[in-house]
C-alpha cells in the first residue's frame, strides 16, 4: 500500500507540473492577442493543389474512387518515385488566376486563404532554391504561384496562410515516408536507415525559411503531421517562424509533446466538429465533396443548405471553418464548388453580422437551430422552423429589449414573451431558406 502511495504522489506532482515552455508556440496572454483577428474572421478557404490535381483520383487501371483523399494517391497506390515524378513535365496550369481564386473566397464572405506549398508527395508549389523539383524549375508552367497568391490577397485584403507538411515527403529519401508507422514506404523501405535529421536540416528548415521571407506577411503557417520531430526541433521551427514573422498563428499540428499539441488554436479532423468552445480556439479543415484535393471520381457533394448548417454549427460552438477547394491541374476551381460559394455569399451579404467577432452562446443549443453571441446580442439560427412558428428559449433570464429578423432592414420587432421560464418568440415565416437568423438584443450591462 504505502508504494501504491507514492506512485499515486508521483502521478500527481508530474501532472501538475508546468508545460515546458515549447509546449505552446505563444505564451497568454499574447497568445490571445494574436489570435485575436482569426477568431473573428471565422471563414477561411483552403486550397489542394499540386502534381496530383493531374491524375486526379487515377492512376492507369487503377483509381482511389474508393478512398477520401486524392492528395494521396502516390501513398495508396504505391506510385514510384521516378514514375510520379514525370507528372511534372505534363503540369501546366494555364488557366490559374490568383485574382480570381481570391477573389471567388473573399466574395464567399472568406477572410483568409491558406494553400498547399509542399503536400507530402515531396513536389513543391513554389519557387524553391532548395530543390530543382518544383513548380518553377520542373514544368512547363515555370511560374510560382504563391508568389501571385501573395499579391492577390495583399490587393483584396485576404490572410494569407501556408500549408507545409515537414515530417511526411514520400519523395525525400531522409523523409518520414511510412504512413503512422503501420507499414514500410515501397520506394525508401528501411524507416531506420534514414537520416531524417539531415532531412530537417537541408531540406525542410531551408525551405520553410524561403517561405518566410519571400511571400510578405505570413498570417498562419499550417502544419499537418505529427510525426518524427523531436520537441527541440519543433521549438527550433517555432523560433524560425516567428523570428521572421513574429505575428503568425502557428495550428496544432506542428507536433505534440505529453500528450499536449503545439500550436495557437487546435486543429479538427475533416468536417468533425467539437461540441465546445475549448477556450483558445478551433478550426475545422471541411471538404465540399470527399476529397480534398480534386478528383474526378469526387460527385457526390454536400449541398449548400448542409455546408451552411455545418458552417454555423462550427462557429456556435467557438470554431473557425476553413472549406477546402482543390482546382484542376489547369488551375481552375470546379465549379460544383464554385456554385456553393456563391449560395455561401448570398447568405453572408445578409447574415454575415451573426458570424464575423461571434463567439459561442453560452446558451444550451436549440433542436430548431444554432446559437451565435456578440455584446449584448444572440442570434438565434433557425434551420427549422416549428409548425407554429414559434422558438422557445429556456431559461432565457437576461431582459429582453428587443427582437427582430437580422434579414429586415427595418428591424421591425418580433412578438415575443418573457417569463422565468425562458423566451418565447413568433416568427411569421422563415425568411431564408438555409437559416434565419433573429436578433435578441439585451440590456447592456
Amino acid at each position: 500500500m504505502k508504494i501504491i502511495r507514492i506512485l499515486l504522489r508521483v502521478i500527481i506532482v508530474l501532472i501538475l507540473l508546468p508545460r515546458e515552455s515549447y509546449s505552446q508556440p505563444t505564451p497568454e496572454p499574447e497568445r490571445t492577442i494574436r489570435t485575436e483577428w482569426w477568431r473573428d474572421a471565422k471563414f477561411g478557404m483552403f486550397v489542394h493543389w499540386g502534381l496530383y490535381a493531374i491524375p486526379a483520383g487515377e492512376w492507369k487501371a487503377d483509381n482511389v474512387s474508393g478512398q477520401r483523399y486524392s492528395e494521396w494517391i502516390m501513398h495508396q497506390l504505391k506510385i514510384p518515385v521516378k514514375d510520379y515524378e514525370l507528372l511534372a513535365q505534363r503540369f501546366n496550369p494555364v488557366k490559374f488566376d490568383a485574382t480570381e481564386w481570391v477573389k471567388i473566397a473573399k466574395s464567399a464572405g472568406m477572410q483568409y486563404l491558406v494553400i498547399t506549398t509542399k503536400h507530402h508527395d515531396g513536389f513543391s508549389m513554389f519557387d524553391s532554391k532548395v530543390t530543382k523539383y518544383n513548380i518553377v524549375d520542373a514544368t512547363p508552367f515555370g511560374k510560382d504561384p504563391l508568389k501571385e497568391l501573395s499579391v492577390a490577397c495583399q490587393n483584396e485584403g485576404i490572410k494569407l496562410g501556408i500549408y507545409y507538411s515537414v515530417d511526411r515527403d514520400w519523395h525525400h529519401p531522409d523523409a518520414q515516408g511510412n504512413y503512422l508507422k503501420q507499414s514500410n514506404f515501397w520506394d525508401y523501405p528501411d524507416e531506420n536507415a534514414k537520416d531524417f535529421d539531415k532531412y530537417l536540416e537541408t531540406f525542410a528548415i531551408p525551405q520553410l525559411t524561403e517561405l518566410l521571407t519571400n511571400y510578405g506577411k505570413i498570417a498562419i503557417m499550417w502544419f499537418d503531421d505529427i510525426g518524427k520531430k523531436t520537441d527541440k526541433q519543433n521549438q527550433r521551427i517555432i523560433e524560425l517562424i516567428h523570428k521572421y514573422q513574429p505575428e503568425c498563428l502557428i495550428n496544432s499540428r506542428l507536433g505534440e509533446w505529453n500528450h499536449y499539441y503545439y500550436g495557437d488554436y487546435r486543429e479538427m479532423d475533416d468536417n468533425n466538429v467539437s461540441n465546445k468552445d475549448v477556450g483558445y480556439g478551433w478550426e475545422n479543415p471541411g471538404t465540399i465533396g470527399k476529397s480534398y484535393a480534386y478528383n474526378k471520381y469526387d460527385t457526390v457533394w454536400k449541398s449548400p443548405e448542409e455546408l451552411i448548417h455545418l458552417f454555423v454549427d462550427i462557429v456556435s460552438n467557438g470554431g473557425n471553418y476553413l472549406l477546402n477547394v482543390g482546382p484542376t491541374a489547369e488551375g481552375i476551381i470546379p465549379e460544383q464548388a464554385q456554385l456553393r460559394l456563391r449560395e455561401f455569399g448570398k447568405w453572408m451579404n445578409v447574415n454575415s453580422e451573426s458570424i464575423y467577432d461571434t463567439r459561442a452562446s453560452k446558451l444550451l443549443q436549440p433542436e430548431w437551430g444554432r446559437i451565435t453571441a456578440k455584446d449584448n446580442k444572440e442570434y438565434l439560427h433557425v434551420f427549422d422552423l416549428p409548425a407554429n412558428k414559434e422558438i422557445y428559449l429556456k431559461e432565457f433570464t437576461e431582459k429582453v429589449t428587443c427582437v427582430y429578423l437580422l434579414a429586415d432592414p427595418k428591424k421591425n420587432p418580433l412578438h415575443f414573451s418573457q417569463s422565468y421560464l425562458g423566451l418565447t418568440i413568433k416568427i411569421p415565416e422563415a425568411k431564408d431558406k438555409y437559416d434565419t437568423v433573429v436578433v435578441v438584443e439585451t440590456a447592456k450591462n
